[in-house]
């Protein structure tokens, strides 16, 4: 199906009952062969006649025709959305889809008579947004900065002389733009793009992948038996390699959550194939859709926990290590990464500390501080 900017592919699938496991695995076979490994949306409606399988909870195999269906699934980050059950509390017709908002109800008013083991469904979706092989920009490569050039650089300057508090935070904005100025004059460019493969590929199940449609294709153009066998076994060693992968992922993800949960929620946003904000959000009945206003939802719910009155600030020591495990972290809007903070803290420690100290001594939180970047999970 092609819409203005994008596309999706769509498929139908019916298999009749107690058929052999091989069956499934042709059929699904062939819909990985169809798909590929494009970036388009799948919309997948399929009656499998597996009445045994629960697809309501997290489904588990029961044989090897669930199993086919479900390493399919697993292959494309899939969900079954269909919990519309017919006369004998069984869904037939699975609807797996890898666009996270799929919504099935049943049909109301049905053109054909409906039959009892198959209810008529509804399905909405929100039209896929434009999908791209791989998403190239160019990012500041800061651990490749000439680290030694920047502290050259902030030593020649010289240090802030505060006269009026009124003025403080208009020099702190100035110092802030002239420290990035500096890092980015001194950090190279790196490409980073957004790869055409789900995450859990590694370079051997690509390359794997890879050859696989290139041998497809010298089939389909020769017809030679021998070409074909080729295939066949580059597709069974692609199945088998992606299970193993796929496996691995999942268990590096469940061993990563005692010690951090970025990998987990990195895991959910790419199964809800979206990392950003909902384009509406709400609280207590009020309705934000720009940033500005969304931002402003965010603060009247934490503020709850926002403490008025007199609180006792020692004064700031920027020598004192006050920068601890903020080394991985990554940089602002401003484009100042914490990494140049540690490693030129013998130089910027007498600056930020006289203006840390003017701020906090005329009560101002600055302008520039108050920009950040903010990550849902």
């Amino acid at each position: 199906m092609n819409f203005a900017q994008s596309s999706m592919i769509l498929g139908c699938v019916y298999i009749p009952p107690n058929l052999h496991h091989s069956v499934y695995s042709d059929v699904c076979q062939t819909a990985e062969e169809v798909c590929g490994f494009s970036n388009d949306k799948l919309l997948l409606v399929e009656d499998f006649n597996l009445p045994n399988t629960d697809w309501t909870k997290s489904p588990r195999p029961t044989g090897e025709s669930s199993r086919c269906v479900l390493d399919l699934a697993n292959l494309y980050d899939l969900r079954q959305f269909n919990k519309v059950f017919n006369f004998r509390g069984v869904s037939l017709d699975l609807v797996f889809s890898s666009i996270p908002d799929t919504k099935v109800v049943p049909v109301l008013d049905s053109f054909l008579p409906e039959d009892r083991h198959h209810p008529a469904l509804e399905i909405t979706f929100a039209v896929p947004e434009p999908a791209h092989a791989s998403c190239m920009r160019f990012v500041p490569d800061f651990r490749k900065c000439n680290m030694g050039a920047i502290f050259n650089r902030l030593q020649a300057l010289p240090l802030p002389i505060i006269d009026d508090l009124a003025n403080c935070e208009q020099s702190f904005s100035l110092f802030c733009n002239q420290l990035s100025l500096i890092i980015s004059q001194n950090t190279p460019m790196r490409r980073d793009y957004t790869s055409s493969f789900p995450k859990w590929f590694t370079n051997d199940l690509k390359s794997l992948v890879i050859k696989k449609k290139t041998s497809h294709m010298r089939f389909k153009a020769t017809g030679c038996p021998l070409d074909l066998d080729i295939f066949r076994r580059l597709r069974s060693q692609c199945k088998a390699l992606a299970a193993e992968c796929y496996d691995n992922y999942i268990s590096r993800v469940e061993d990563s959550i005692p010690y951090g949960i970025k990998s987990f929620w990195s895991h959910v946003s790419s199964l809800r194939g979206t990392t950003g904000f909902p384009i509406t959000m709400t609280l207590s009945g009020k309705m934000a859709q720009d940033p500005v206003n969304k931002c402003n939802l965010f603060a009247e719910h934490f503020s709850s926990v926002f403490c008025v009155g007199d609180i006792p600030v020692p004064p700031f020591d920027f020598a004192r290590g006050d920068f601890h495990g903020l080394w991985s972290k990554s940089a602002g809007p401003d484009g100042i990464p914490p990494v140049v903070l540690k490693l030129c803290s013998p130089v910027l420690a007498a600056h930020l500390a006289i203006f840390f100290n003017a701020l906090l001594h005329a009560g101002i939180f600055p302008s520039v501080l108050k920009q950040g970047f903010v990550v849902p999970i």
